[in-house]
C-alpha cells in the first residue's frame, strides 16, 4: 500500500469519524430546538432548596403547573443539562430568577410537551457549547473534505 492510499484512507476515516460526530450533537440540537416550540403554561416553585454543586449553589426545585385542567409535577430548570454550566453567568441569572419567584410566589413559565405534558422545563435556551461544538466540527469537516480534494486531485 503506498503512503498516499494510506494517507487518504486515515483522512477519510477521520472525516467519516467527524461526521459521526456532527450527527451526534446536531441531534442533540435538533431535539432542543424542537423544545422551543413547546407551549408555556404558567406554574408555580412549590420547593426550593440548594446544593452544593462544587464552589456553587444551586437549586433544586419542584413546580406545579396546569395543562388542560391537570395539575402536573415537575424539577427541571434546563432542557438540557449535558451542556449547560452551573457556574456560567446565563445559569446563574435563571437560578437568581427561580429563587425569587419562589419567595415572592410570582408565577413562571413552564414550558411543557404537548403529547406528554408531564414533561417540562423552566428554560428551552439551547447552550452556547453546543452551538460552539456544532460550528466547530463543521469547519473541521469543511476543513478535511477541502484537504481531501487537494490530496486527491492535485
Amino acid at each position: 500500500m503506498s503512503n498516499n492510499l494510506a494517507i487518504n484512507l486515515l483522512s477519510a476515516g477521520w472525516l467519516l469519524f467527524l461526521c459521526l460526530l456532527w450527527l451526534y450533537f446536531f441531534r442533540q440540537w435538533h431535539k432542543l430546538y424542537r423544545m422551543k416550540f413547546w407551549p408555556i403554561t404558567q406554574g408555580n416553585i412549590t420547593s426550593f432548596n440548594l446544593r452544593a454543586e462544587g464552589t456553587l449553589l444551586w437549586p433544586d426545585i419542584e413546580y406545579r403547573y396546569l395543562v388542560d385542567g391537570e395539575e402536573y409535577v415537575s424539577a427541571y430548570l434546563f432542557a438540557d443539562t449535558t451542556h449547560n454550566t452551573p457556574g456560567s453567568q446565563y445559569s446563574r441569572r435563571l437560578a437568581h430568577r427561580i429563587a425569587v419567584a419562589y419567595q415572592t410566589g410570582e408565577a413562571v413559565d413552564v414550558y411543557y410537551n404537548p403529547t406528554e405534558p408531564e414533561q417540562a422545563v423552566l428554560d428551552v435556551r439551547i447552550p452556547g457549547k453546543l452551538k460552539f461544538i456544532i460550528i466547530l466540527l463543521s469547519a473541521l469537516i469543511v476543513l478535511e473534505i477541502g484537504l481531501l480534494v487537494v490530496r486527491l486531485f492535485v
